[in-house]
């Protein structure tokens, strides 16, 4: 394969060089020619790797000159250049003054989904219309039938179930519908699960639940109900499988329907249906239709001049009326008038590689070849998600950051802003989804196998959705340079690492209920001691983002000093941050305290104790901005939290209330933060009334309310005793579910 990366490898490297933080690394340590002449040496390899990169599909030699370079110059540079950094973190930990912390250590897989943009799909009206009438029919003395749709990758299997599981038709035909993107893991408890999330989107499903749980769960959703579940993109052709799965759905009234598409025939065979809906491509009127609309922007009045239609009519043509193809060349010509550009596309070598293949991979490869080597890094990072996995922009996008993807050129510009001014560039903004088809790597391998091979030098990113074992486990302690680190149900119960990770920026640790802490392998610690305090050794010097849930005996973990930018914690003990949380209580210079910097906090669980927290640990918040409280009882919210005092959050600017099912009034200490501007409560049913000191938030711009029925009603009508409370709001959403 070839190597696209390293020129992107190459200007992550200079911007940290050339970044203040770097500067003043080198004016302390007396290193400032050193990192000139570092520098310097990276931008003199950059200048010729992007020829080199062009070039290297007509040369081996070229391929093999490039991939040497990445990993024995510019990987373990980037290396280097994080363990100046940790070394710094720590020399200015020594120099801190010691908190209470150390007093008391001393005592003691492309998601699909049903969303689509109608206007975004062209030519499919009468596929659409076809497959509602197949759904229509009905099918012997069976309750449950299926019909299933056929066609090749990319020609729009998907999108065309999509148009039909929201048609409003459908849904006045079915009184439930779901659906579950299967992909080539046809796992029966799996769909089982995903069915239920569909049905009740609100509520949590337990990933532990037994087979027979989940069945019963179903059967009283469904029995006597005409259901629609559709199953997308299935590539298994197991008879087992499927007469397993079948038996689970059989409860449903007569009339219900299984809407399955797959690429494959024998899929449909092995299900029953011998005559399978097989979807066609777009006629070359629909085709030039669709590219049209993507150059243009959906804008008709952006027309294409007479020379350039002619051209692209052609280029529709080639394409053979896969939509996917299509949208592709549509994003490339955007933006390009000269008939030169176009007839490059028209006349482009990838067109014989697509014959030849059978495949519009080629055409895929082009749109890839034609991003810059920054958004290329950014476009293969994607390939750490399974297939099919629903990624989150947010996330993604913290992501990119954490490895240096994003380039800044201003330096009193932050990351954020540097994405938000470019959405279009990197994700689509408006749905939330990525732009294009994300590159995906299927591991069939056994784990340890994998783990074992990767290269520790170069290990950044680690997400492990799956349960591992001990050993397994203990193989990712060797990768110090890991920046992001995800844990999804580690059955251990403590977690083992001797050089605990000391370049992490975000740690994720999910449904962990066997854990109780961290220690290093050398460390005395007995498995069976809550009060272990052997975690407040350690430190993730440079961690800036923590997320734990459902993590329910988890009650030490290593201080996080640095943390600037988030910290959830859902169902878990408040312990677990124990060591951190002291450090932030504690008396002294703000600067020194953790969690001063921090810019979003998220707690929630029906258990949450309010007396395990620190006294007086919210004072240092001084930088907060987000506040997001998430199933939390009535009786939390106190005044021992925010006293009068308006020097306590003097930044924060949002506060949400989500799905807080007890409560039935706001706490009044929420009308001291003047600073406040958006307020969002959510799923709160019994909630009917606003404080009286509401008014005295001059600076709140939007108040949304969510599937509040009883608040709603108070705050729709202006003779209702809310009204005046809210009146100076200029924003106010009001959504019902």
């Amino acid at each position: 394969m070839a190597e696209q990366i390293p020129y992107g490898v190459a200007t992550s490297l200079i911007n940290r060089l050339a970044s203040a933080a770097f500067r003043e690394f080198g004016r302390i340590y007396g290193v400032m020619d050193q990192l000139e002449r570092f520098k310097n040496t990276v931008e003199s390899i950059r200048a010729v790797l992007l020829d080199a990169e062009e070039k290297q599909d007509q040369s081996h030699a070229v391929q093999i000159w490039i991939k040497r370079l990445k990993d024995h110059v510019l990987h373990p540079a980037d290396n280097l250049l994080d363990e100046f950094v940790i070394e710094d973190m720590r020399q200015k930990m020594d120099k801190s003054p010691k908190s209470k912390v150390t007093q008391k250590t001393n005592n003691v897989k492309r998601e699909t989904s049903s969303f689509v943009l109608e206007s975004d799909i062209i030519g499919r009206e009468n596929d659409k219309n076809e497959v509602i009438n197949l759904l229509r029919q009905p099918h012997g003395n069976h309750n449950v039938s299926t019909v299933v749709i056929v066609g090749i990758g990319g020609l729009g299997k998907t999108a065309l179930a999509q148009l039909v599981y929201n048609d409003s038709e459908v849904k006045e035909i079915f009184e439930k519908i779901m659906w579950v993107c299967v992909s080539d893991n046809f796992d029966v408890k799996t769909i089982l699960k995903n069915m239920l999330k569909s049905l009740l989107p609100k509520e949590k499903i337990d990933d532990t639940l037994p087979l027979d749980n989940l069945q019963n769960m179903l059967h009283d959703k469904l029995t006597g109900k005409r259901y629609l579940l559709v199953l997308d993109d299935v590539w298994s052709e197991s008879f087992e499988k499927w007469a397993q799965l079948r038996t689970y759905l059989m409860c449903g009234a007569q009339g219900s329907k299984v809407l399955v598409t797959t690429r494959n025939k024998t899929v449909a065979q092995t299900m029953g249906v011998s005559d399978p809906y097989v979807l066609n491509g777009l006629t070359l009127e629909e085709s030039w239709g669709l590219l049209k609309n993507f150059i243009t922007y959906g804008d008709e009045t952006n027309g294409v001049n007479q020379n350039l239609e002619s051209i692209g009519k052609k280029i529709a043509e080639k394409c053979s009326g896969v939509p996917l193809a299509i949208r592709t060349l549509g994003g490339l010509l955007q933006g390009k008038s000269e008939e030169r550009e176009w007839i490059d596309i028209l006349q482009g070598d990838f067109w014989k590689l697509c014959e030849d293949e059978e495949s519009i991979m080629p055409v895929l490869k082009l749109s890839y070849q034609n991003l810059s080597p920054q958004l290329r890094q950014c476009f293969a990072y994607c390939s750490l998600y399974p297939k099919d996995w629903k990624i989150k922009k947010d996330e993604l996008i913290q992501l990119w950051m954490a490895h240096g993807y994003l380039e800044c050129s201003d330096e009193n510009q932050s990351m954020e802003d540097i994405v938000s001014g470019n959405d279009c560039c990197y994700l689509n903004s408006e749905t939330k989804r990525l732009v294009g088809s994300p590159m995906h790597i299927m591991l069939e391998s056994d784990a340890i196998g994998l783990l074992e091979s990767l290269d520790a030098s170069r290990m950044r990113t680690l997400i492990l959705t799956n349960k591992l074992n001990e050993k397994e486990l203990s193989v990712i302690s060797k990768f110090k340079y890991l920046r992001v680190l995800e844990l999804w149900e580690c059955s251990l119960k403590p977690l083992l690492s001797e050089s605990f990770f000391p370049s992490l920026e975000k740690l994720t640790i999910i449904m962990c209920h066997k854990l109780k802490g961290w220690r290093r392998m050398s460390d005395d610690f007995n498995d069976d001691d809550d009060n272990s305090s052997q975690s407040y050794h350690l430190s993730f010097p440079r961690l800036s983002e923590l997320y734990i849930s459902n993590c329910d005996i988890l009650t030490h973990i290593p201080a996080f000093p640095k943390l600037d930018k988030e910290l959830t914690l859902r169902f878990s003990s408040v312990g677990a941050l124990e060591a951190t949380l002291n450090m932030a209580g504690s008396k002294g210079s703000i600067e020194s305290h953790p969690l001063s910097m921090l810019k979003y906090l998220g707690i929630g669980g029906y258990d949450l104790v309010v007396e395990d927290f620190p006294k007086d640990w919210l004072q240092n918040l001084t930088s907060l901005k987000y506040l997001s409280f998430y199933k939390i009882q009535t009786k939390i919210f106190q005044e021992i939290w925010f006293p009068n005092d308006p020097n306590y959050l003097p930044c924060l600017e949002n506060i949400k209330f989500d799905d807080c099912w007890d409560l039935e009034a706001l706490p009044d200490w929420i009308c001291n933060i003047s600073s406040l501007q958006h307020i969002c409560i959510d799923d709160c049913e019994y909630l009917d009334s606003l404080p009286e000191g509401l008014s005295r938030l001059a600076k709140l711009q939007t108040l949304e309310i969510i599937d509040c029925p009883l608040l709603i009603d108070e705050c729709e009508t202006e003779t209702s005793a809310t009204w005046p409370k809210i009146a100076h709001i200029p924003n106010i959403i009001l959504e019902r579910y």
